[in-house]
């Protein structure tokens, strides 16, 4: 009976140690697993922020450490990721913490930006169309391509005028246009189609080499290497480099891996290099082909530190030496690259400066304004310049369109008319033709109605250079 019970205890101290070693391997493998997780590659622990919009936490950074700051106006600490990015907040493992990632990589794209950009108390007003650029900027031509379409249409036969009838994407006027303003506008009705090929040669070849790319809704991807641009609000907001190659210090972010800005950084202060992501590429042929210019590399035409005199505009253009010197927003209007909240087949319908905006005409100064109130909307217009940007007060004298639209970095002070960049802390002052010899016609106010005398660009130079 004694050598019974002894078996017993020796049983029970086997079933013990066995335990112990079991329970200390599967510590050990939880060890093993947890050292192992791919998370681990980056940080030695969770990283948690609770961004103070949201209130509650998220781990995202616990990859993606060292990520830049998107921007001053969007700081992580406020705004967190989830808020743009979408996803699974808490999830520390890679498919689960992207999986309802918004846009993919990019939360700005046009199909999404409701949900983003254009999210309830972000950059959208309903109830003014105008200062809502989430709803304006989908009917604008850079993202319909609408003009294009029915002028080449029209002119291949494939309808009868050039009314704007189709897009590259269905777009709907949400406010509705009645019949003269949408004549103005070019447009056949208050919507537009998308675009189809039906089977025809010629028209499949026109989306292909036309409509395939140079729009807000494509945009460098891993499908489209080929693109100078993101897609939607990031196509002109994110500075882009033509490899598609991340150069920042997220080390979750694959170096040699195309689909990539180059950092993670958005920006009001768009240089003419992000324009020419798309303008000035090339030229279109009767054939329905499209030429990339041969005169400098293609990567140039959109580098920041190439010779701007020479990769801002296709070899034949013209242009004066302001339209050269200056930022391509420093002339154009945000209601002319952002849209007023309607749609248009014509540019001209939204064509707010000339000359004689900032020149004046032989007989009158620029039109002016002087702020009297603090609720003029050009407190508000520059609120979206860069920063650092000379700010606005009670009293000043801005330019303004003859649509009326405030010009705030346009400015008279002591009998001059001052030019402040949008892009940089460059300004100049602005020469009137006001009492000059300036032989405009004042009703006369395109560019090409002032290159018989302002052409700088007949002044090429054989080496690429032009006269200044």
């Amino acid at each position: 009976m004694r050598r019974f019970a002894w078996a017993v205890k020796d049983a029970w101290r086997l079933v013990a140690i066995v335990g112990v070693v079991l329970g200390g391997a599967a510590l050990i493998l939880v060890f093993i697993k947890d050292a192992m997780q791919p998370w681990r590659r980056f940080s030695a622990e969770p990283m948690t922020v609770v961004p103070t919009l949201t209130g509650k936490p998220e781990r995202c950074l616990t990859c993606h450490f060292g990520i830049e700051e998107i921007s001053p106006a969007h700081p992580t600490r406020a705004f967190g990721c989830v808020v743009c990015h979408g996803g699974n907040a808490l999830a520390l493992s890679k498919p689960r913490a992207h999986k309802g990632l918004l846009g993919k990589r990019n939360p700005a794209t046009l199909e999404v930006q409701e949900k983003t950009c254009g999210k309830e108390g972000c950059h959208v007003r309903s109830d003014n169309p105008s200062r809502s650029p989430s709803a304006s900027v989908p009917l604008t031509l850079m993202a319909t391509k609408a003009s294009e379409i029915a002028k080449a249409a029209f002119a291949l036969g494939w309808q009868k005028d050039e009314l704007a009838r189709f897009g590259v994407s269905p777009a709907r006027e949400a406010l509705g246009l009645i019949p003269e303003i949408r004549e103005k506008r070019m447009l056949a009705a208050s919507s537009l189609a998308p675009f189809r090929p039906e089977d025809n040669p010629q028209k499949t070849r026109f989306v292909k080499n036309c409509l395939s790319f140079c729009h807000l809704h494509t945009g460098h991807d891993l499908k489209n290497t080929d693109a100078r641009h993101l897609s939607g609000c990031a196509a002109c907001h994110v500075p882009f480099r033509p490899s598609g190659r991340y150069l920042g210090k997220d080390k979750a972010i694959k170096k040699n891996e195309a689909g990539h800005a180059p950092y993670h950084k958005m920006t009001t202060a768009i240089s003419y290099t992000a324009c020419n992501a798309c303008h000035n590429q090339g030229v279109h042929s009767l054939r329905l082909e499209f030429f990339y210019r041969a005169d400098i590399p293609r990567p140039a035409i959109t580098d920041p530190n190439a010779d701007r005199w020479k990769a801002y505009y296709i070899p034949q253009a013209q242009f004066a030496r302001c339209e050269v010197e200056l930022e391509c927003i420093d002339c154009h209007t945000r209601t002319e690259v952002m849209g007023d909240g309607h749609l248009t087949g014509n540019k001209d319908a939204l064509q707010r400066v000339r000359c004689k905006t900032c020149h004046g005409t032989k007989t009158s100064l620029p039109a002016l304004r002087t702020l009297a109130s603090g609720a003029d909307e050009a407190f508000w217009v520059v609120r979206s310049y860069r920063r650092g940007f000379p700010a606005l007060k009670l009293g000043d004298r801005i330019g303004i369109t003859d649509a009326n639209e405030p010009l705030p970095h346009l400015r008279e002070k002591n009998g001059q008319v001052i030019l402040h960049s949008k892009a940089h802390e460059k300004r100049w002052r602005v020469p009137l033709a006001t009492h000059s010899r300036c032989a405009q016609e004042e009703k006369k106010q395109r560019s090409q109605d002032c290159y018989p005398c302002h052409d700088a660009s007949r002044h090429r130079r054989q080496e690429g250079r032009f006269a200044r």
